[in-house]
C-alpha cells in the first residue's frame, strides 16, 4: 500500500488527507503544532481522519520520518526549502502540494488563475460564468472549498475555476490547467521567495506544463506578464485597460480591451462589443480589470458572450475587497482586509474617491512601502497603524514628510481612533498592505472583526 505523509493540518491538508484515505492509501498527518494548541474545529478534523485510519505526528518537524513514505503532500504555508523537504528530495521522494494532488484526481478541465492581486475577484466572476454555462462547475482553491475536497466529484462537461497562489504553485509538478491566467506581478511575499526573480518563477509554474492546445491569459499592460508569452508553449491571449493591444505584437491572439466605455473582444479580424463599463454595479477600476481577465478565460473555455456580459454586469464584488460595509453619521467605512500587499492598497486608495483615513499594518513580508506612502499627501488625511510593520511604514512616511500618523496596539483601537478622527463626509478605509498572520488567523478574520468593531465602537 502506498504511504503518504501529509504535512500541515490546515484546510488544504485536511482535504488532501481525507481524499487519500477515502482511496485506501496509508496516511500519516504531521503538524508542527502540539495537539494541545489545536482549536475545536481542528480537533474535529483529527477525530474524523483518525476514524478513517490516519496516523499523526504533532509538535515536531517530520525530518526523522520522511524516509518511510512514498510521497509527501505539503500545505501552502510550508516553504519549499524546509529541511524535511530538502531531505525528501535527496531521497528522491516526491513532494507535492494539495493542488497537484487534486489535479491528478480531477476529471474535468481546469482554468487556473494567479497573480499578485485580483485573483479572488477574477476567479469568482469566472466561476459564476462557468456555473451558468457548464453545469456542475465549481470555484475552488484559495476561495470556496479546497481543491482536494471536491476534485473527485468533478465530471466531464464541467469546469473548475481555481485560484492558485505562488505558495501553492511552488509544489506543482505535472499540473497542467487547460487555461491559465496571470493577472499581474508586483512585489510580494519576499519573506518567502527572497527575490522577485524567484517569485516570478513560482508564478510561471502555472503554465510550465501547458502545450499549444492550451491557453495562457496575460495582462498586456504589465510588462512582466506580457513577457511571459515568449516563455510559454501555450497560446497567449491578452486583456488590457489601456486600449487595443498592438495587433503587430499580438497577431491572431484573442484579446479583450476597453475602448472608451465599451469592452471589446477581438479575435483575428473579428470584433465584438460585449458590455458598457458604465453599467457595471461595481465601478472600481481594479474590478473592471479583473472582469476583463475573467471574461477572456470564459471565452477561451467556450462560454457564450451574452452570459459572460450579463454575469459581469450583475457582479457585486467580493467580501473584504474595497467593500463598503457601513455609512454611520455620514462617514463611509470600507473593508479591504484582502489587501495583503502594497500594490493592493495602492489600488484601493485609487478606487475610493477623495481622501481617506487609512488603517494599515500587519505581518512583515520584507517589502518596500515607498510606492504606497508616496500617495499619502494626495490620498490620506490620517494614517492609523497597528501590527508588526508599524514602525517600517511610519519610517517610510517620515521620509516623505507625512506626519499625521497614530500607532495603536490592535485593530479595535485602530477603528476607535479612525472613528474619532472622522468627520461627516469622510471615508475610513481598512487596507493593511500587509498579511494578517501577526495578529489573526487570516485576512477574513481581520475583515470580519473590522466590521464588528465599526458597528460597536
Amino acid at each position: 500500500m502506498k504511504k503518504y505523509l501529509v504535512c500541515g493540518l490546515a484546510r488544504s491538508g485536511f482535504a488532501a488527507a481525507k481524499l487519500l484515505l477515502s482511496r485506501g492509501f496509508s496516511v500519516t498527518v504531521a503538524d508542527k503544532m502540539p495537539l494541545s494548541s489545536f482549536k475545536q474545529d481542528k480537533l474535529e478534523h483529527i477525530d474524523e481522519l483518525s476514524n478513517m485510519g490516519a496516523k499523526f505526528l504533532f509538535g515536531q518537524n517530520p525530518d526523522s520520518i520522511v524516509k518511510y513514505f512514498d510521497t509527501i503532500v505539503i500545505s501552502p504555508g510550508i516553504p519549499i526549502d524546509s529541511e524535511f523537504i530538502i531531505k525528501a528530495d535527496s531521497l528522491a521522494i516526491p513532494v507535492i502540494g494539495e493542488i497537484e494532488l487534486g489535479y491528478k484526481i480531477c476529471a474535468c478541465p481546469i482554468a487556473a488563475i494567479t497573480g499578485t492581486n485580483g485573483k479572488t475577484t477574477a476567479v469568482t466572476i469566472t466561476g459564476e460564468i462557468f456555473k451558468k454555462c457548464f453545469p456542475g462547475s465549481m470555484t475552488l482553491g484559495n476561495i470556496g472549498a479546497a481543491f482536494c475536497e471536491k476534485a473527485a466529484e468533478m465530471k466531464q462537461g464541467a469546469w473548475v475555476a481555481l485560484e492558485t497562489s505562488s505558495f501553492q504553485l511552488e509544489s506543482v509538478r505535472d499540473f497542467r490547467p487547460k487555461i491559465a491566467a496571470v493577472l499581474n506581478i508586483s512585489e510580494d511575499h519576499l519573506n518567502r521567495h527572497y527575490t522577485m526573480e524567484k517569485y516570478i518563477k513560482s508564478k510561471e509554474r502555472i503554465f510550465a506544463k501547458q502545450d499549444a492546445t492550451d491557453t495562457l491569459v496575460l495582462n498586456y499592460d504589465d510588462n512582466i506578464t506580457r513577457g511571459m508569452a515568449s516563455r510559454a508553449k501555450s497560446r497567449p491571449a491578452f486583456f488590457s485597460m489601456n486600449g487595443e493591444p498592438d495587433p503587430a505584437k499580438t497577431g491572431d491572439s484573442r484579446c479583450i480591451f476597453i475602448s472608451g466605455n465599451d469592452i471589446v473582444y477581438r479575435y483575428k479580424n473579428y470584433y465584438e462589443t460585449m458590455w458598457d463599463s458604465r453599467a457595471m454595479r461595481t465601478p472600481f477600476k481594479h474590478i473592471l480589470e479583473d472582469a476583463l481577465a475573467a471574461a477572456l478565460v470564459a471565452i477561451s473555455a467556450g462560454a457564450d458572450m451574452k452570459t459572460i456580459s450579463q454575469t459581469v454586469l450583475e457582479f457585486k464584488g467580493v467580501e473584504h475587497r474595497v467593500e463598503l460595509i457601513a455609512v454611520i453619521d455620514d462617514i463611509e467605512y470600507y473593508n479591504d482586509s484582502k489587501a495583503t500587499n502594497v500594490d493592493a492598497t495602492v489600488k484601493a486608495l485609487t478606487a475610493v474617491e477623495g481622501k481617506v483615513i487609512l488603517i494599515a499594518g500587519g505581518q512583515d513580508k520584507k517589502v518596500d512601502f515607498a510606492p504606497l506612502t508616496s500617495l499619502f499627501h494626495e490620498k490620506v488625511n490620517k494614517l492609523v497603524l497597528f501590527g508588526e510593520t508599524s514602525k517600517q511604514i511610519e519610517k517610510s512616511c517620515i521620509n516623505i514628510g507625512f506626519s499625521n500618523i497614530e500607532s495603536v496596539s490592535d485593530l479595535r483601537q485602530a477603528v476607535a481612533s479612525a472613528k474619532w478622527a472622522a468627520k461627516p463626509g469622510d471615508r475610513v478605509l481598512l487596507s493593511p498592505a500587509c498579511a494578517s498572520l501577526d495578529m489573526f488567523n487570516d485576512y477574513e478574520e481581520r475583515g470580519n472583526l473590522f466590521k464588528q468593531y465599526v458597528n460597536e465602537v
